[in-house]
């Protein structure tokens, strides 16, 4: 798996040495919620406690106005976990945290000068995986939206990026009734074109 993501990378770096490019970083944070496609009766309560999320990207323009975006980033997610109801057990809610490493792979449209949509695959690895985790693993391929503003200085850029993420939606350890880490948030950062 380790091999292809290289190869991957080497490909798509390799057809972009002569094309408009864009280097970034930026910070984001959300709201957060672990959601399954079925509810389960008995099973312990997840409530979202937000999270944060440090990116490093790259983009290159294939075309006026229109752009593939990848890179790394790195985000922490809270849970507040409440046990389900037995006697004699702890019923003292506690915090889990998921923390995620991201290859986002993103096209990239600019429109009105100012404005861009972005969207794409999301492929994650859970870094602090335990054996007997409270929350099923997020290591998968997820997708994610959002619709920005930026402005540009010369070489730089500053932009503004709400967005929405799902992760896990195809998970790499497949397991019945798979809990989904979902994301509303906003990133802010600053990029240098070349």
């Amino acid at each position: 798996m380790k091999t292809n993501i290289f190869v991957f990378f080497l490909i798509f770096f390799s057809l972009t040495i002569f094309s408009q490019n864009k280097i970034s970083v930026y910070y984001g944070f959300s709201d957060n919620a672990l959601l399954r496609n079925s509810d389960l009766v008995g099973g312990p309560g997840f409530e979202g406690k937000g999270g944060n999320l440090y990116g490093l990207g790259y983009e290159k323009e294939l075309v006026k106005n229109f752009s593939l975006k990848t890179g790394l980033e790195y985000s922490k997610n809270k849970i507040e976990l409440t046990p389900n109801f037995y006697p004699e057990i702890d019923m003292t809610p506690r915090e889990v945290d998921i923390e995620i490493l991201t290859i986002p792979i993103y096209a990239n449209y600019t429109f009105l000068k100012y404005l861009f949509v972005n969207g794409g695959a999301l492929i994650d690895f859970e870094l602090n995986r335990e054996e007997y985790a409270s929350t099923d693993d997020q290591s998968g391929i997820g997708f994610g939206i959002g619709i920005g503003g930026k402005y540009d200085f010369d070489n730089l850029t500053v932009f503004i990026n709400p967005f929405y993420r799902s992760h896990a939606i195809i998970p790499f350890e497949k397991e019945n009734y798979n809990q989904h880490l979902n994301e509303i948030g906003l990133i802010f950062g600053i990029g240098y074109n070349f």
